[in-house]
């Protein structure tokens, strides 16, 4: 189970630091007992059994990683939703998950109560110290390693969302790939800002490196002055940056200067990484690997070590407990570390496998030294800023906004988040980007509202009436 490995590094090093947080540190043995009174309090204050959903919002935090044992350590699921969204989207992913009850921090607690259905019981994030009182209480014995541990919504909820859900078989093969495939090792530093209610904040470095016994330093949010800052206080060694957080450290004034001297590797991700930010760290001698992967891959599954950093923009080979293959230029995955099913949809399911093999919906190649190398999307979704983003979600949101006769949503090129959503309108009206992104706001997160917009006579289709998106996105590279 989850929680045992992380107690095994406990037992044999129990002064020593797991997490710092906010200037504080919390050492093996804390963090072992916050779980430990986190599943009392589950099973005997919000009276959860084996099964139940557990959801949490907030930033990142501590608790949020004591409350994931503790799910471990009651057989409950944990269901980390994404702070970004809005009160209606967490609405339905509470609904769809059925969430006997969601934990919030205190800047959410109002947030999470407006948006829980009937039979969620909302309840504030307990610290450490406020549970010292209680009873740690015994454990709920054998737990199956293949019962479902953590569910991650992967992108938009309007119609059907997809709930992937991942057991702690799953999660342990996705940390076996992430220690194996990056060296990491008990004296690794791992400074962590992306969110951990992404599987890439708290997989790719976060949860192996608490299982090796190392140290996370961690953010509540992004600072790139206090990224630097921190390198040198804490003595990182490794750290995790997608292209938004890459380019915001490279342009901080302090970048030239800062002592980066203690790092051996930095992990980029989430999108394709623009050459010039990877080429802009390995001239800094922070060797730029990439992780490769999705919410339902865990995500580690295909990796460019470190040492292998001049193969700049290859995605890299199978992580140790994976395979791949390239299927009709169709990158497909196969190991234990996939998830199990997404969450009360069969059918999306049946769709996303071919036999064993996980159809990733990424198109790929190897090239000529046998590294895998992302050549774009086979549906349409958007990736920005390593959120996935449903374009039909954000149609149907704005297909009824003032002035809009039709919309198709695609994906611009973006130099900062990779992509970002981009409007194509049949106007019957004279609608404007703001007007359309306020009326957007109301049900849409703001990463989700478009960034420009393209008033056309009519939308390019097939005979069948679909929307042709790869002409339009075309548009976009000549215009």
């Amino acid at each position: 189970m989850m929680h045992e490995r992380f107690d095994a590094q406990a037992a044999s090093s129990p002064d020593a630091i797991a997490i710092w947080f906010e200037d504080e540190p919390i050492s093996y043995a804390a963090l072992r007992e916050w779980s430990q009174q986190l599943a009392g309090w589950l099973r005997d204050t919000c009276e959860v059994t084996a099964g139940d959903r557990v959801a949490w919002l907030g930033g990142n935090d501590p608790c949020m990683l004591a409350l994931l044992f503790a799910c471990s350590r009651t057989g409950t699921v944990l269901v980390p939703l994404n702070s970004r969204l809005t009160a209606a989207e967490h609405a339905h992913q509470l609904q769809h998950c059925g969430a006997v009850v969601g934990v919030a921090q205190t800047s959410f607690l109002g947030h999470l109560q407006g948006a829980a259905p009937a039979g969620c019981q909302v309840v504030a994030a307990p610290d450490h110290a406020s549970l010292a009182a209680l009873p740690i209480g015994s454990e709920n014995g054998a737990v199956d390693d293949q019962a479902p541990l953590l569910l991650v919504y992967t992108s938009g909820t309007t119609g059907s969302p997809k709930g992937a859900v991942h057991t702690s078989r799953s999660l342990a093969l996705t940390i076996d790939n992430g220690i194996e495939s990056q060296g990491l090792n008990g004296d690794d530093i791992s400074l962590i800002l992306l969110p951990l209610f992404h599987v890439g904040g708290l997989n790719i470095q976060t949860l192996p490196i608490l299982c090796i016994g190392g140290t996370v330093v961690l953010h509540a949010a992004f600072d790139p002055g206090r990224f630097l800052s921190d390198v040198e206080r804490y003595g990182v060694t490794t750290s995790l940056l997608v292209p938004a957080t890459i380019r915001a450290v490279i342009d901080h004034p302090a970048w030239p200067t800062a002592d980066m001297s203690s790092i051996r590797g930095i992990q980029t991700g989430s999108s394709v990484v623009p050459p010039s930010l990877l080429r802009a760290l390995n001239e800094r001698d922070m060797p730029a690997g990439q992780v490769y992967g999705s919410t339902e891959t865990g995500p580690t599954c295909v990796v460019l070590p470190w040492e292998e950093a001049e193969h700049v923009g290859a995605a890299g080979s199978a992580a140790p407990h994976s395979e791949i293959r390239i299927v009709d230029n169709e990158l497909q995955i196969k190991g234990e570390h996939l998830f199990t099913h997404y969450w009360d949809n069969p059918a999306a399911t049946a769709d996303a496998f071919d036999g064993e093999w996980y159809r990733t919906g990424d198109l790929a190649h190897f090239d000529e030294h046998g590294y895998v190398r992302i050549d774009g999307r086979v549906d349409d979704k958007i990736i920005s800023g390593g959120e996935n983003i449903d374009p039909v979600e954000i149609e149907e949101a704005l297909l009824d906004a003032p002035g809009v006769g039709d919309i198709a949503i695609v994906a611009g090129p973006d130099d900062t988040w990779g992509q970002v959503p981009v409007a194509f309108v049949v106007a019957s009206g004279h609608p404007t980007l703001d007007e359309l992104r306020s009326h957007g706001e109301a049900t849409l997160a703001r990463f989700k509202l478009p960034a420009a917009l393209h008033l056309v006579d009519e939308l390019p289709r097939t005979a069948l009436g679909k929307v042709k998106k790869f002409d339009l996105r075309a548009r976009l590279v000549t215009d």
